[in-house]
């Protein structure tokens, strides 16, 4: 599985989350059932969409745009939006993140990505999906 630099710096964070290492667990807490698989691939119609972040009990996509490829070409603006489209339809709930705001700090990130999965958890009836 090939990251790019962006998704390697919240993917080692939320592992270290999950390892329960103090400078991160302080903040979040490291009891979370939340789980995240990288390079998710996700079926839309009749597309396979690879999508940076998935949390799969609770149907949470993440994006995490560069701003060279993301926000300087106009054609990858198209495609992203087409793109978040489709994972909408599909039921997910959506966070996209500059890669500046991972690299500033990729703990309020994963804050953020936890905090949406507690909301949801709870919408759902807890992380199981059982209402």
């Amino acid at each position: 599985m090939k990251l790019s630099p962006i998704e390697n710096r919240l993917w080692n964070t939320y592992l270290s989350w999950k390892k329960g290492y103090c400078n991160v667990c302080n903040r979040l807490g490291y009891e979370s059932t939340m789980q995240l698989i990288p390079q998710y691939d996700l079926i839309c119609k009749d597309k396979v969409l690879k999508i940076d972040f998935v949390e799969p009990t609770t149907k949470i996509a993440i994006e995490l745009d560069g701003f060279n490829w993301h926000f300087l070409n106009k054609d990858q603006v198209e495609r992203d939006k087409k793109r978040e489209r489709l994972i909408i339809l599909e039921d997910y709930t959506l966070l996209r993140y500059t890669g500046s705001e991972v690299h500033k700090d990729p703990i309020e990130v994963l804050e953020e990505i936890y905090f949406t999965y507690c909301l949801k958890a709870i919408n759902l009836g807890g992380a199981n999906g059982k209402k």
